[in-house]
């Protein structure tokens, strides 16, 4: 195949899948078995994990750029907790790295010379799925809503608990609330985790694939539309539920893990006992000490104006030309 022919069928892809995520993105938030269908990683970035969940997708639509442009920053893909890190966010051919929380700089520092920029939340840079119309509707469809976020798997972890257990807890929390649903994440829909709560009769929903650019936007939906979050495992969902004023309970629970020791984590840690510690009591307001909690974990009060993140798209773009335009 020429290289012209190449191009050609790369740009014909890109536009199917484009048609692809434009329709998933009118999907019902409840429509979790089309969501979660497994579709290929398709961006233009440079380093292709900045597009996990669409990270670079919504950071290029909140300061206005072009789909095409690609960013020159290496963005971690999660929260860490601790000092883990990803050798690929570090080694990335570009000049700079994103990450979430300030906290995150010197430990990032310590392993490169790269200019590194905490810019908090990501879910900051999404717009909803779900326009004002939509989400007051849902709201009066929903009431007083407990949103829960089980413990969930990856490509290479299986997560696995005692599911009917569990449910047993959803809903015995359940009982104060008008309605109670389960966001489901795309890899345990895939192993059919789904019937089991829908047995229960549960409401499942879903922020879609890893690969979906409007993954987020999805999420930031699904968390406005709930009164109070909870989860049987610490994550980056608990630090987004506190940016969306949301308080979180965090149910104790066994959880194992099948898989890449490398993708587990750590395991029982300083931190995680922190997260149990903070938010194993229920609380209807968010504390000042939890919300101090996540902002070190998140970088609450790292988020960026447009023209504030604009400037440093501008400054790692020259940084690139110098160091990597020969």
């Amino acid at each position: 195949m020429s290289i012209r022919r190449l191009k050609l069928k790369i740009k014909e892809l890109k536009a199917k899948f484009k048609k692809i995520f434009i329709n998933k993105s009118k999907l019902k938030l409840q429509s979790i078995k089309l969501l979660s269908e497994d579709i290929p990683l398709m961006t233009n970035e440079i380093y292709i994990h900045n597009d996990f969940y669409g990270h670079a997708t919504n950071i290029k639509k909140f300061v206005g750029f072009d789909s095409d442009y690609k960013l020159k920053a290496a963005i971690e893909h999660a929260a860490f907790l601790d000092s883990f890190w990803w050798g690929d966010d570090i080694n990335a051919p570009l000049p700079a790295i994103f990450t979430m929380p300030r906290r995150r700089i010197p430990i990032i520092k310590k392993l490169t010379n790269k200019k590194v920029f905490a810019i908090g939340p990501f879910i900051h840079y999404a717009n909803h799925i779900l326009d004002d119309q939509q989400i007051t509707k849902e709201k009066k469809r929903l009431g007083n809503n407990l949103l829960i976020f089980p413990a969930h798997s990856t490509h290479h972890v299986d997560t696995n608990y005692d599911t009917e257990n569990f449910c047993k807890k959803i809903k015995q929390m359940g009982k104060d609330f008008d309605s109670v649903r389960v966001c489901l994440y795309w890899k345990d829909i895939l192993r059919g985790f789904d019937k089991i709560f829908k047995d229960n009769n549960l409401e499942c929903v879903s922020a879609g694939h890893i690969y979906d650019p409007y993954f987020l936007p999805r999420l930031k939906s699904i968390l406005e539309l709930s009164t109070v979050t909870a989860s049987n495992l610490f994550g980056t969902h608990i630090g987004y539920s506190v940016y969306m004023n949301k308080p979180h309970y965090i149910f104790k629970d066994e959880i194992e893990f099948l898989g890449n020791q490398a993708d587990v984590g750590d395991g029982v840690n300083e931190t995680n006992l922190e997260f149990e510690k903070l938010f194993g009591n229920f609380n209807e307001k968010i504390t000042p000490e939890q919300y101090k909690f996540i902002d070190n974990y998140l970088g609450l009060a790292d988020v960026k104006t447009k023209d504030e993140l604009k400037a440093i798209l501008f400054e790692i773009e020259e940084d690139y030309i110098q160091q990597y335009i020969k």
